[in-house]
């Protein structure tokens, strides 16, 4: 059985998962976590919601349209605690994934919505004398809209967590941030497949949609690391071909974002590779551009927050 976030071996070890945003009232709400007995060590691991796809342009036949950008990937936080500083319940309230953007209808597509940072807090209000755990300073962008004078921007990725003395918990803590990855733009209104995407990180932004006058072109793939065992991921293909949704590559444990969506000449654009509820912080890809109605942006990852006690 494979451990997940490098969980300590040879142990009991007791893990609690976190991820889906719980609502009460209409309003988001904390989800507890209660210190476990018989343990002297606690590490947290959490990642943001990823950033969501940016919607292809709708255009006339013939017509210049830009493809959807892919949203970003988020970062890593990773605090190691002794067991015996933190209180004895937490509250949790992981990110939600970006939605990816509307394919637009004889115009510009909608750009996607940004992935939400994920917390861990001492006590349930949201202020940062407060934080146990958080997974950046800022969550992913979400990818840019395809336009009839560009390709959409490529979402930023999620930036590392930086306490800056207001995080009163971490003087107790090891911590480790790593920076997320970006998505890829969108193919150009001119005609061109989307940004491809090479893996850097464990956690992958989305690739961007193709973009279409009279030629129609894939969207962005995820290419192969050679010499590695990291598969690649297409994009959609050329002529309204839907982008492969994000997945986790368990035996390694990467995370794929969502490829972009292939462009079309005479129909829709095609989606954008949308992330499933495992695809924790991973982009959505961008919508390709297509005559009248471009493709939908695919979402982004949810967050997810692990502690585990040893």
């Amino acid at each position: 059985m494979q451990d997940l976030f490098d969980i300590p071996s040879g142990v009991v070890a007791d893990v609690q998962i976190f991820t889906g945003q719980l609502y009460v009232g209409g309003v988001v709400a904390y989800q507890p976590w209660i210190k476990p007995r018989g343990k002297t060590m606690c590490q947290i691991v959490a990642i943001s919601g990823g950033g969501g796809g940016g919607g292809g342009c709708g255009k006339a036949a013939g017509a210049a349209g830009g493809g959807g950008g892919g949203g970003g990937g988020s970062g890593i936080s990773r605090y190691l605690y002794p067991l015996h500083v933190l209180p004895d319940r937490l509250y949790c309230q992981p990110g939600a994934g970006g939605t990816g953007g509307a394919g637009g209808s004889s115009g510009s597509g909608v750009g996607g919505s940004a992935g939400v940072l994920s917390y861990v807090l001492s006590y349930p209000v949201l202020v940062a004398g407060n934080y146990v755990a958080i997974s950046g300073a800022a969550g992913p962008s979400p990818g840019g809209a395809g336009t009839a004078s560009a390709g959409g921007s490529g979402g930023a990725a999620g930036t590392i967590a930086t306490a800056a003395g207001a995080m009163i918990a971490e003087s107790w803590a090891m911590s480790t941030f790593i920076a997320g990855l970006a998505g890829t733009a969108g193919g150009a209104q001119t005609g061109a497949a989307g940004g491809a995407l090479t893996i850097s990180k464990m956690i992958l932004g989305g690739t961007g949609g193709g973009g279409c006058t009279t030629t129609e072109f894939a969207g962005g793939a995820i290419s192969a690391l050679a010499n590695t065992p990291y598969t690649a991921s297409a994009g959609g293909t050329a002529g309204a071909g839907i982008g492969n949704p994000g997945f986790w590559f368990k035996p390694n444990s990467i995370i794929y974002g969502g490829t972009g969506g292939g462009s079309s000449n005479s129909v829709t654009g095609g989606a954008g590779g949308s992330c499933g509820s495992l695809c924790y912080g991973a982009g959505g890809g961008g919508g390709g551009a297509g005559v009248t109605v471009g493709g939908r942006g695919g979402d982004g990852g949810p967050g997810v927050i692990i502690i585990t006690c040893w």
